[in-house]
């Protein structure tokens, strides 16, 4: 489960551990940007294949994170919000950081460039600014990975809150 289309969330957190080629990313209020009914429920759905549909890691979008086994996923609502987590192990820890966007620089040191609209709430990197550029990284004899990151442009009110319709989904099954 890794969001795609018109999903996005609030708060992520990513945790790799590259000893023993394992990893979690959790994501915290999951959103639909979209507030067209029709829309938000094919995001919706779109979700749940992501979530509960094994044929999911055959479909076009589930071969692009070939570097990574699933070992579970869930969503689950915490208050007011549907959070998710994914569990996942890997063999290639550098195709694996790769799939998350942290590069190996010339030091041989982990590199995450964050984009505009990520704002950095924390982990086990040095976070730096420069000019305009945000990044955190890690030492290359780093063991693991951490970073929790917010979207600074997350707005209650131009977002749609997936809880209700996995609520709604949920009683149904």
């Amino acid at each position: 489960m890794f969001l795609t289309g018109c999903l996005s969330y609030e708060e992520e957190y990513l945790f790799i551990d590259i000893s023993n080629n394992v990893g979690e990313v959790r994501y915290s209020n999951i959103f639909s940007d979209s507030k067209d009914e029709e829309a938000i429920k094919r995001d919706f759905q779109d979700l749940i294949d992501m979530v509960y549909n094994d044929n999911y890691a055959n479909s076009k979008e589930g071969a692009e994170q070939k570097t990574i086994q699933i070992i579970s996923r869930e969503l689950y609502g915490i208050g007011p919000r549907l959070d998710g987590t994914v569990n996942f192990s890997f063999k290639d820890w550098k195709a694996t950081l790769n799939e998350f966007h942290i590069k190996v620089d010339k030091n041989e040191d982990y590199l995450y460039e964050m984009g505009a609209d990520e704002v950095y709430r924390g982990g086990n990197g040095k976070y730096s600014e420069h000019n305009s550029t945000k990044a955190v990284i890690w030492d290359k004899k780093s063991k693991t990975i951490e970073i929790e990151k917010r979207t600074a442009s997350f707005s209650q009110t131009n977002t749609t809150s997936l809880l209700s319709y996995w609520l709604g989904w949920k009683k149904l099954r």
